[in-house]
């Protein structure tokens, strides 16, 4: 299915309507956020899948969807929109963009969106969180499925019957996976961090699969239909959305079928689902520390120290009188950007991925700047 447009009928329109009149609300972190394409919303689901409230409502074909750092959601629709909400179910920003294309998958990644268009004129399109279009990934062949791995790895899949594999930093191809097993394409992606495996869809075979991180096939999981969007949820178990069947399948980790619900009347073809649960952080803190100091050595005091995360969010800290700073409770394995504010001084920002105890990220001025 090269573009997926789905043609609204009088039953749609009624589920439209009741979709409207539904109130924002927020998330837990227990929740599933799943995407409607008919229903044109993002409904919460708790974690034995009974129908909570809606995230967002009108939202054209709702369908790429993914967590970020910060627990914030991210969600794409075939309406060329980007919504980014928190879990107080508060719209914290959004942009259009051509380029957004037909999603049905959407990941976030360092300060960056990279959408799986659905366009043979963009492949997958990558943007900056406030919605500034950056680049294509890839040739303009049709491309769905999006993927990220550890190591700056981006996996993009679609109907061409492979997946290519690219670096984010420098956007080249790397490799392309050929599909084996009887997968016909890779629609949808899910990195599971807990397995360091790729669960991916295909509506071809109306499969589920799982493949570790060079590609190598794993396990299908079966037993529905239709399958569009995966995530793995409570207990490692396997979730799948089935958008005509109308249902949420689910699988234990070995690929043993358990059981599927019904998403009607409240989302009427479940396109994506993501678990909240897979934001909750379990890396340990770790402390940064450092000194401000002129361009002579020595300390400068009362310097403004700034740490900002890819989310954007700041925190702050002063020099001392001996130009030390220290950051505690930081994120280990985390990308941060430092900065230094000082009147009569100008610093060089410092972007840093964190992966251990940082005791000497100093900061001198720039030449010619040290001046008061």
């Amino acid at each position: 299915m090269k573009y997926f447009n789905l043609a609204l009928s009088f039953i749609t329109l009624f589920f439209i309507l009741t979709a409207i009149t539904k109130v924002s609300a927020q998330y837990a972190l227990s929740d599933f956020i799943v995407a409607g394409c008919v229903t044109q919303n993002v409904a919460v689901y708790n974690s034995s899948l009974v129908y909570q409230r809606d995230l967002a409502t009108s939202f054209g074909c709702a369908a790429g969807l993914d967590l970020m750092s910060n627990s914030n959601v991210v969600a794409s629709s075939q309406n060329t929109e980007v919504r980014f909400y928190n879990p107080a179910g508060t719209l914290v920003s959004s942009f259009t963009g051509a380029q957004v294309g037909l999603p049905i998958d959407t990941k976030a990644y360092l300060g960056n969106v990279f959408i799986g268009t659905q366009d043979t004129n963009y492949g997958v399109s990558d943007f900056t969180m406030g919605g500034t279009f950056v680049r294509n990934l890839g040739t303009p062949e049709y491309r769905s499925g999006v993927a990220v791995l550890p190591g700056n790895i981006l996996w993009a899949g679609g109907e061409v019957g492979d997946i290519d594999v690219f670096n984010i930093s420098t956007g080249a191809l790397i490799t392309s996976i050929p599909l084996d097993n009887g997968q016909g394409n890779a629609h949808a992606m899910y990195y599971s961090p807990s397995t360091n495996t790729v669960l991916m869809t295909d509506i071809i075979s109306n499969t589920v699969f799982e493949r570790n991180t060079s590609g190598t096939f794993i396990r299908q999981f079966t037993g529905g239909a239709s399958y569009y969007g995966v995530t793995r949820g409570p207990g490692g178990d396997v979730y799948s959305t089935d958008c005509f069947g109308n249902q949420i399948h689910r699988w234990d980790s070995a690929g043993n079928f358990i059981g599927s619900i019904s998403t009607l009347p409240e989302v009427n073809c479940p396109v994506n689902i993501i678990w909240a649960g897979n934001t909750v952080v379990t890396a340990a803190n770790v402390a940064v520390s450092g000194r401000v100091l002129t361009q002579n050595g020595g300390g400068l005091a009362r310097a403004t120290v700034t740490i900002t995360d890819q989310s954007g969010n700041v925190r702050t800290a002063k020099s001392n009188s001996f130009g030390y700073y220290k950051f505690e409770a930081v994120e280990s394995g985390a990308t941060y950007t430092f900065g230094v504010f000082s009147k009569g001084y100008q610093f060089n920002p410092q972007v840093v991925t964190v992966n251990d105890n940082l005791t000497e990220l100093n900061f001198t001025p720039e030449q010619g700047r040290n001046l008061k």
